[in-house]
């Protein structure tokens, strides 16, 4: 017997006679989401920028090729791959903790005051982690960024004719990511384990 469920939506091949449909599942929705970042700024913990956060972008990542020429025709082998930035806009706050926070980790990879850079990676760079949460808070979805740095940084403007908050826009540029389920699912360190212990606020005043 046919029901609202399963009338709604596009007729499935191969389901009978009636051409029955199967249930519509609830998609996730753009603005049930986390950010959480570790190592970035002055502190080393794991920190929840969500309250602060306007927008992010999820991963993009393209593959390159390599043509086979053979006879009279052309076969393609999958070359290297490589991952497209993606932007994090948050709000700037009153008291500074997110511009200072941003700042921080600015000065951490190039010391613009001594004009002297780091050695190594990992005395810059951070991790980012955006989850896609249910109704009640569980991610459902996770993307993990590993060795990410801001590529760039946009600290908005003033203007005496507008309403509208003062916001940064940073673009971050990642070497890796993993795709899974739960808080830093997949990536191959500590901080799949690690608790979130830490405020903006928190982090700043380390």
């Amino acid at each position: 017997m046919a029901t609202f469920n399963n009338k709604f939506g596009v007729p499935l091949s191969g389901t009978g006679a009636g051409f029955e449909n199967s249930s519509v599942l609830q998609p996730k929705l753009k603005y049930k989401f986390r950010v959480l970042v570790q190592d970035f700024g002055a502190g080393t913990g794991l920190n929840d920028m969500s309250q602060n956060v306007v927008t992010v972008g999820r991963p993009n990542i393209n593959y390159g090729e390599s043509p086979i020429h053979s006879f009279n025709s052309v076969a393609y082998i999958i070359g290297k791959h490589e991952w497209q930035t993606l932007e994090l806009v948050v709000r700037d706050e009153v008291n500074n903790n997110i511009a200072n926070l941003v700042g921080n980790q600015i000065q951490k990879q190039t010391d613009h005051i001594n004009q002297t850079s780091p050695l190594a990676g990992n005395e810059y760079k951070f991790k980012m982690q955006v989850s896609w949460l249910d109704g009640v808070g569980t991610p459902q979805e996770t993307w993990s960024m590993l060795g990410c740095f801001l590529q760039s940084v946009n600290y908005d403007s003033g203007d005496y004719a507008a309403n509208d908050p003062v916001q940064i826009t940073m673009t971050i540029r990642y070497d890796n990511a993993f795709h899974g389920t739960g808080v830093f699912e997949g990536a191959p360190d500590s901080i799949a384990s690690a608790d979130i212990t830490s405020s903006v606020a928190d982090q700043v005043s380390e």
